[in-house]
């Protein structure tokens, strides 16, 4: 099935509506980057999973999922579970300059949705 432009359109809007609904969160939740990260997760989670959808640039795209895979990169090993990823302990073990990035990346992002409105 084929999407039309005004599709994409209504799912760029989306993404860009739940991504600054995400980014605002983010900002004003106190504490370090990554206690922000880990509780603005549902809403960071959101906003990749829209972020891949037509309609959004497919550079954004790129780098949302390399974002995604960095933070859940490190596969955990449980009796429960044969393997889950942990995306607490993942966010624990980085160092506050690799997490730089992600903060330059979400307010380039911002300022990319907000320009263009």
């Amino acid at each position: 099935m084929e999407v039309t432009k005004s599709q994409k359109e209504k799912f760029n809007l989306f993404y860009e509506t739940k991504f600054i609904k995400f980014y605002f969160k983010f900002l004003i939740h106190p504490g370090n980057i990554k206690e922000r990260l880990l509780d603005c997760f549902d809403d960071f989670e959101y906003a990749y999973s829209l972020s891949q959808s037509e309609g959004v640039p497919s550079k954004i795209k790129k780098d949302w999922q390399k974002i995604w895979k960095e933070l859940l990169a490190k596969p955990t090993k449980s009796d429960y579970r044969p393997q889950y990823f942990s995306l607490h302990n993942t966010i624990h073990r980085k160092h506050y300059k690799s997490l730089e990035k992600y903060i330059i990346f979400f307010f380039e992002e911002y300022e990319r949705i907000t320009k263009v409105q």
